[in-house]
Parts: C-alpha cells; structure tokens; sequence
C-alpha cells in the first residue's frame, strides 16, 4: 500500500509541477507579447525618434515633426525617384513616406507610391514592397505575408497586426497611386 501511495503521490506531484511550467511558459509569452506590443508602440509615441529611423531606409529624410499652420502635426519626405522615365510625360515613378499624428505621437505611417510610368510597375511594386518590408522592421512589427502578396499583385488588402490596422489601397486617377498605411489603434 505504500508503495501504491507513493506512486500517486509522485504521479500527482510531476502532473502539479508539469501544470506550473505551463503556465509559467504562458504567461512568459504574454509578457514578451505585451513587451513588443509596447515596444512598437512607444516608437510611435516618439514622433522624432520615429522619424529617424524611418529615414534612414533609403528615400530620404523625413522632414521636422511639425504642425504647419495649425493644420495636423505630420512628417513627409520629398517624392524619391526611381525607375525609368515614361517616354510620354517624362516622368519616373516616385514614392513618399507621409506621417501624420498629434504633437506627441504619430497615428499613421502611410508609404505613397506613385506610378507614373506604368511600363514600369512591376519594378515600381517590388519597390514599394522592399520599402514596406523595411518599414515593418523599422517598427518591430512583422509584416503580413498577405500584405506583401497584395502589393506584388496590385490587390488592396486590409489586415490587423498587434494594435495596428494596416492596408494597401488603390487610388485611381491618370495614374495608379498605392498607399500602405500603418495605423495606430
């Protein structure tokens, strides 16, 4: 009987035990989920640090956070260009970054593509891709597969990350403008 007993026991003891790591490794990864949570959020409560970092992807640099004219704090590049010129207006494709917040935090990272030469847009998507590809990192967010399949394809797409909605939209005028937009929530 005692052996019976001591059996149970150890039985019981490594099954309590087994039940504690569990929930230890569980509220490990919430803790290290809601650190990166934090972590990506913060940058965006740092309008200048954020600014910094994402000029340093290769269109250029983003200009000072500021509200002009009291019409909305924001941040912009100038148009970078890239590719080869439409033979028709001249023209090659350029891309922007456009952020855009309250005077202690930016709300909305949004890359503006800009096709205009239309013969050019496959080059001009994988572009637009790389960039985002690059911004999610900036951020410490990863970025949706989906989202990048969506802009090789010239599909709009609207997701969920963390604490941010994110998109790929079209707008339609003489040229094909995509905008990828990261928001906060």
């Amino acid at each position: 009987m005692k052996k019976m007993q001591f059996l149970l026991f150890v039985l019981v003891s490594f099954l309590l035990h087994s039940c504690s790591e569990k929930r230890n490794e569980e509220t490990s990864t919430y803790n290290e989920e809601q650190t990166e949570i934090q972590n990506q959020l913060s940058v965006f409560a740092n309008p200048k640090k954020l600014c910094e970092v994402l000029s340093k992807n290769g269109i250029g640099s983003l200009k000072d956070w500021q509200n002009p004219f009291d019409m909305g704090w924001g941040s912009l590049t100038d148009y970078y260009q890239f590719g080869s010129q439409n033979d028709g207006n001249g023209m090659q494709n350029n891309i922007a970054y456009y952020l855009e917040g309250t005077e202690n935090e930016v709300k909305s990272i949004t890359l503006n593509l800009n096709i205009n030469n239309p013969s050019d847009k496959k080059n001009a998507l994988k572009f637009l891709a790389d960039l985002a590809d690059k911004t999610f990192a900036s951020i410490n967010l990863q970025i949706p597969t989906d989202l990048t399949k969506s802009i090789l394809s010239s599909k709009e797409y609207k997701g969920e990350v963390s604490n941010f909605l994110i998109s790929n939209i079209l707008e339609k005028s003489k040229i094909e403008t995509w905008k990828v937009t990261i928001v906060s929530n």
